[in-house]
C-alpha cells in the first residue's frame, strides 16, 4: 500500500507537499477503511483550485516510469513545474508498505519525461541510485554485469531494470521489487468528467459500450441505472446498446445526460476491476459531480468493498460521516498542504460527532 507521498515544483505545488496515509488515529469503527495503519479508503476536500486533481496526477505521474502504458500528454505534458519556478526540478518520493517489507522510491524531472535522478530503497536499505544518466548504485544479485549506463534520459531505471535484469522473486528484496512493480501496474486514476481522462491499469482506451456488450453487463448496467433513478430499457444489437421507448429505439449514447455519461463511466471501471484484476490504488476525481446525495453514498459503500486503496475528490459535505467512514479518512486540502481532520483540529472527535457540521463551521480550518 501506500503510506505517504510527497510532490515539489508540480503544476500548482511550489513547495514540497506531504500527503501521509499513515497517521491514522486508532478510532474502533469503520475499520475497513484502514489497513495496518494506513488509509485504505479516503476522501479528499478542497476548494475549486486547492489542487485535488493535481494532486491525483502527481501521485500518477509514477506510472510513467514504471509501465509501458500509454501516457495522457495532455495531462502531464503542459505546465509540468510550477510556472514560476519552471527552470527547477520537480520531485516526487513515494513511500510504499509491502507484505515482505517496505520500498522508497524518489525522483527528480527536467520535464514530464526527462529524467535526472532516481533513488530506491528497500528496507531502509539504498539499493539503486541513478544520477542523470549513469547508475552509480545497485546492489541486486545478478545485476552485475549489467550496463551502467542509460544511453536515453526519458527511461527511468526502474523500466531499465524491469526490462533489462531477472531477479531472483525467491530474494526478500527483489520479491519486493517486483511487488512494487505490481501495485504500479494496478493504479488507476479516472475523471468523473466528459474528458474521460484515465491513466495507468492498462495500455490504451478501450470503447466502454462495446466492453459492455462483450462481458455481457447490459442487464447490470440497466439495474444500476434504475437504482440511479433512471429507468432506462436498454438492448443490444452488435456492439451497440439501444434504449426502447414504446416501439421506437434509440442509441444509448444519443440521449445520454452528463449524469447518465458519469454514471457509465463508473459502472463501466468497476466492470474491468471485476473481471480483470484488482486496482491496486483508484483515484477517482469529482466522482460525484452529476450525483444526488443518496447515490454518491451508495458508491461510496460500494467503492469500500473493492480490495486496494481508494481515494476520491468531492464538493459534497454530506458525506461527511462517522457511518459512512472515519475522521482520519477525510482529508483537506489548503493552501499546498494536506491534512485529515484529526491533525487539523484541537479537539478530540468522536463517532457522536457531526462532521459535516463541524467542517461547515470552519472547525478544520
Amino acid at each position: 500500500m501506500l503510506k505517504k507521498f510527497e510532490v515539489k515544483n508540480f503544476k500548482s505545488f511550489k513547495d514540497t507537499m506531504v500527503f501521509d496515509l499513515g497517521s491514522c488515529n486508532g478510532y474502533e469503527y469503520n475499520k475497513i477503511a484502514v489497513e495496518n495503519g494506513i488509509t485504505k479508503k479516503g476522501i479528499i476536500y478542497g476548494r475549486n483550485g486547492s489542487g485535488k486533481s493535481n494532486l491525483g496526477l502527481a501521485l500518477f505521474d509514477i506510472v510513467k516510469n514504471v509501465t509501458d502504458f500509454e501516457f495522457p500528454i495532455t495531462c502531464y505534458g503542459q505546465n509540468y513545474a510550477y510556472i514560476g519556478t519552471i527552470n527547477s526540478p520537480t520531485e516526487f518520493k513515494y513511500y510504499f508498505e509491502f507484505e515482505n517489507g517496505t520500498l522508497s522510491y524518489f525522483y527528480k524531472k527536467s520535464d514530464y519525461q526527462t529524467y535526472l535522478y532516481e533513488e530506491l530503497r528497500i528496507n531502509d536499505e539504498v539499493v539503486v541510485i541513478r544520477n542523470n544518466n549513469n547508475i552509480e548504485k545497485l546492489t541486486f544479485d545478478g545485476t552485475e554485469f549489467l550496463q551502467r549506463e542509460i544511453s536515453n534520459d526519458q527511461l527511468s531505471v526502474i523500466a531499465y531494470l524491469k526490462n533489462n535484469s531477472n531477479l531472483d522473486k525467491r530474494k526478500k528484496k527483489d520479491k519486493i521489487f517486483y511487488q512494487f512493480i505490481d501495485f504500479v501496474s494496478r493504479m488507476l486514476f479516472f475523471r468523473s468528467l466528459d474528458t474521460r481522462e484515465y491513466v495507468g491499469y492498462g495500455a490504451g482506451s478501450k470503447n466502454i459500450i462495446e466492453f459492455l456488450v462483450k462481458h455481457k453487463r447490459i442487464k447490470s448496467l440497466e439495474k444500476f441505472l434504475e437504482k440511479a433513478g433512471i429507468k432506462y430499457s436498454l438492448e443490444t444489437s452488435g456492439n451497440e446498446v439501444f434504449c426502447k421507448f414504446d416501439k421506437n429505439k434509440v442509441p444509448l449514447s444519443t440521449i445520454m445526460s452528463s449524469g447518465t455519461k458519469t454514471l457509465l463511466l463508473f459502472f463501466y471501471w468497476l466492470q474491468v476491476l471485476q473481471i480483470e484484476k484488482p486496482a491496486s490504488l483508484l483515484f477517482i476525481d469529482e466522482f460525484d459531480a452529476f450525483y444526488h446525495f443518496e447515490l454518491a453514498k451508495a458508491i461510496v459503500e460500494e467503492l469500500k468493498t473493492l480490495e486496494g486503496q481508494t481515494l476520491l475528490t468531492t464538493h459534497n459535505t454530506s458525506l461527511l460521516s462517522n457511518e459512512l467512514l472515519r475522521p482520519d479518512c477525510y482529508f483537506v486540502i489548503s493552501e499546498q498542504m494536506i491534512n485529515s481532520l484529526p491533525n487539523l483540529t484541537d479537539r478530540e472527535i468522536r463517532a457522536v460527532h457531526n462532521l459535516e457540521k463541524l467542517y461547515k463551521a470552519k472547525a478544520f480550518e
